[in-house]
């Protein structure tokens, strides 16, 4: 757990000790069924928060399960231009990207559509879908 709070205090400053005990606390108990997180899955919530300017600190072990399938398929490029072209989407914008979390891009259905989404072509995916169809 030492790296974990030297990775927390890099990303979001000093934190007091009962701070780092609750986050410490949280992975542990969201870590219930073992599931390591290394390689390319650890830089995707640093992504996600620069990107959206957010201070996500864990991802549940569904989502982390999730992101480890997508990187068989996505690329962390692919995975960051997803994230960039939601961010550039009026309506998220809009919503001060109330809806831009780990969870949300961790849906195959949600990077394939902001993997896809073309921000010169306004209105082409309503953002409140599910599956990004087309609005004809």
């Amino acid at each position: 757990m030492k790296y974990l709070e030297g990775v927390l205090d890099e990303i979001f400053g000093q934190q007091s000790s009962h701070e780092k005990d609750l986050i410490v606390e949280a992975v542990n108990k969201d870590n219930k069924e073992g599931i390591k997180v290394t390689g390319k899955v650890t830089e995707i919530l640093p992504m996600i928060n620069r990107i959206f300017e957010k201070k996500f600190r864990i991802m549940s072990p569904k989502v982390i399960k999730r992101y480890k399938q997508l990187l068989k398929t996505y690329s962390l490029e692919d995975m960051e231009k997803a994230f960039t072209n939601a961010k550039n989407n009026d309506y998220h914008m809009e919503s001060n990207y109330f809806y831009c979390t780990p969870e949300y891009f961790s849906r195959p259905e949600q990077m394939n559509k902001w993997e896809a989404f073309d921000p010169k072509q306004t209105n082409i995916f309503d953002a409140k879908s599910n599956f990004g169809n087309p609005i004809l």
